[in-house]
């Protein structure tokens, strides 16, 4: 699959969101400082999906 990055400039700094899934969003002051948030926004919502995954399956 592949995910597009989309950043946006705000009036208080950057947006970030992954167009393919535009309700997870980050906000920083630099496009850097947001999609670093989003990426560490990405690792979350992974870890709670092997959580989901892992408690689904007995493990």
């Amino acid at each position: 699959m592949k995910l597009t990055p989309i950043c946006r400039p705000t009036s208080t700094g950057y947006e970030v969101f992954i167009e393919e899934i535009p309700e997870l969003r980050a906000e920083g002051a630099t496009p850097e400082e947001a999609g670093e948030k989003l990426a560490a926004s990405v690792d979350v919502v992974l870890a709670a999906v092997r959580q989901v995954v892992d408690d689904d399956s007995g493990v």
